[in-house]
């Protein structure tokens, strides 16, 4: 994925108001930035160090090229593409073995898009004239 940023302003894009991104990749818990490895420059790509390649199930022979490795700004970076709140949460079982490149655990991104409160603040009760009841929730 060429462009981080632009991928996730895309995916909050099309979410529901509210909505979670719950999402893992390769990620350096020891950096505070994201490195850039490749980039497209003219729709060619331009390496900026020694290509990296990850498992693709799709291309398996061929495996996916990493444009960028984020680091702890992936939280700013989503919050700058429109989500309301992002967080790294550290899911880590020996018993369900889920762990990452010898680290005893895998960080989770989640974000939730925005908008929640303006849906429940547009949703009002059905009001029946005639019985004076509340007939439930319509938007």
């Amino acid at each position: 994925m060429p462009d981080i940023g632009g991928a996730l302003k895309e995916i909050e894009r099309v979410m529901t108001p509210g909505g979670y991104l719950v999402s893992t990749f390769p990620f350096d818990p020891s950096r505070e930035s994201t490195l850039t490895k490749a980039r497209l420059v003219d729709g060619n790509i331009e390496h900026l160090m020694e290509p990296e390649y990850h498992g693709n199930p799709v291309r398996a022979t061929e495996g996916s090229l990493v444009f960028q490795s984020p680091g702890w700004d992936i939280i700013e970076t989503c919050e700058s593409a429109g989500f309301a709140k992002a967080q790294l949460i550290f899911v880590a079982s020996s018993r369900y073995g889920i762990s990452s490149n010898g680290i005893p655990g895998v960080f989770v991104l989640v974000a939730q898009k925005g908008g929640v409160d303006q849906v429940i603040n547009d949703l009002r009760p059905l009001h029946n004239p005639h019985s004076g009841k509340n007939l439930g929730i319509h938007h």
